[in-house]
């Protein structure tokens, strides 16, 4: 079961940021109504005291207070048993007479004050008193006040994290993508530049297999190689044999066996040839794709390739009846960056394809268009074509589509596709362009300035 590095780390950072922040928000929303508790019991004191400096006579019913949007607070000031002369315009509460000077938390009917009660001039007690509902709400307004920074830090902060954790981990999504775009025969080390500690073992223990399937690829490559050079020249030499054998007289039955024979000898040394020739090109360098041993311009015509591989080819389409010719091409010459060795094996292997899966009697279409300084090589045949769940499997060496007749080594496409890879160009396998029973091969190529 998979599943995603950076989602468990979001996730796991989330929900711990989230729980801290909870249980910091309740401690400082609890401990904000605490200071707020203590600072307005402190408020009755700095009141009491001034209170204790007057004398009853100056002493009236008084209420301080202020209304604003956030605290509608009262602070009144009583005597615990009112004097005879004390004006009787303002209501009266009717304090417990037992109250001795200091705070308390007092109940009268159904209201709930916090006292601080304070002797004056004269020895009266007067109680400088606040209702408990209002010493509550100015509490959770400061409470409030206090967590609203948190409140609003806690999604910030969220924010950050993923941005940080899509940051750290971008060198691992850019290393996934390289090795997403890789060429299927590219074995070269990954690179260890700035990637994080941790994952640097991993790239490093994937470089020491890449090496290991680098040098079993190589090897392969060689014994194919070797295996068809050592094989040629016997093969040369059956063919000599078998040539002079069909100069001499011989029954019918012995010449059909001989002909055979020769159909046999050579398509084994075609078959060789393309090992020979698909072993060249894999071993070939990138760098050196477009460069041959003669030194061989990087410029070639198309149109000159294409009268090249249709007189080579021309004999195998008259055999079978098969209409060949270029149908569609610029009236200028269009030249390509790819040297004249490569371009020919390109064109070449695909008219052969084509000519082989052609039935006798049909149409090959060999056309060339310019599209965003690009050359368009196109090669369509009225074959029994392609199903679209095998045209990336034939452009592998030896593999070929079951339930079909005719004779290959299954290297042509496989040739022409290490060949484009080289050349940054690219090979499209469709169906024909105008609806009909076939295959449309498409090279892509750039042209050269």
């Amino acid at each position: 079961m998979s599943y995603s590095i950076r989602k468990r780390l979001s996730w796991s950072l989330s929900l711990s940021i989230v729980l801290v922040a909870t249980i910091s928000g309740g401690l400082s929303y609890v401990g904000a109504r605490i200071k707020a508790n203590d600072r307005q019991d402190d408020t009755l004191r700095q009141v009491a005291q001034l209170v204790r400096l007057q004398t009853p006579d100056m002493l009236s019913v008084h209420e301080a207070g202020n209304d604003d949007d956030t605290t509608d607070y009262h602070i009144g000031i009583e005597p615990i048993n009112p004097p005879p002369n004390w004006p009787a315009s303002h209501e009266q509460r009717q304090w417990p007479s037992d109250l001795s000077p200091g705070m308390h938390s007092v109940q009268l009917d159904d209201d709930n004050y916090q006292v601080m009660v304070t002797p004056v001039k004269g020895g009266a007690l007067f109680a400088v008193f606040q209702e408990t509902d209002i010493r509550k709400h100015i509490a959770n307004a400061s409470a409030w006040r206090a967590i609203v920074p948190l409140l609003i830090l806690i999604p910030i902060l969220l924010l950050v994290v993923n941005d940080l954790l899509r940051r750290l981990l971008a060198p691992i999504n850019e290393l996934s993508q390289a090795v997403n775009q890789r060429d299927n025969d590219d074995t070269s080390a990954l690179p260890l530049l700035l990637l994080p500690t941790e994952v640097q073992p991993v790239v490093l223990a994937t470089n020491r297999l890449l090496s290991r399937l680098g040098e079993s690829m190589q090897a392969q490559r060689r014994f194919i190689a070797d295996a068809a050079h050592e094989l040629r020249t016997p093969m040369t030499a059956l063919s000599l044999q078998a040539q002079r054998l069909e100069a001499i007289a011989l029954p019918a039955d012995a010449r059909v066996r001989l002909q055979a024979l020769l159909t046999g000898i050579t398509r084994t040394r075609h078959l060789l040839d393309q090992l020979l020739n698909l072993a060249r090109i894999q071993n070939a360098m990138p760098a050196s794709a477009n460069k041959s041993a003669s030194a061989a311009p990087l410029t070639t015509p198309v149109k000159a390739s294409f009268t090249r591989v249709l007189e080579n080819t021309l004999n195998g389409a008259r055999t079978k009846q098969i209409d060949l010719g270029v149908s569609d091409a610029p009236a200028d010459e269009v030249n390509v960056r790819a040297n004249e060795d490569n371009l020919d094996s390109i064109v070449r292997n695909l008219v052969d394809n084509a000519i082989r899966y052609t039935p006798i009697g049909g149409q090959i279409d060999v056309s060339l268009r310019i599209e965003h300084a690009h050359a368009i090589i196109s090669v369509q045949d009225s074959g029994p074509g392609i199903e679209p769940s095998e045209r990336l499997r034939v452009l592998d060496p030896f593999y070929r589509v079951l339930g079909t007749e005719q004779l290959g080594t299954g290297l042509g496409l496989a040739i022409v596709s290490t060949l484009l890879q080289q050349l940054n160009g690219s090979l499209v396998l469709t169906d024909r362009a105008d609806g009909g029973t076939g295959l449309l091969a498409q090279v892509r190529l750039p042209l050269a300035h």
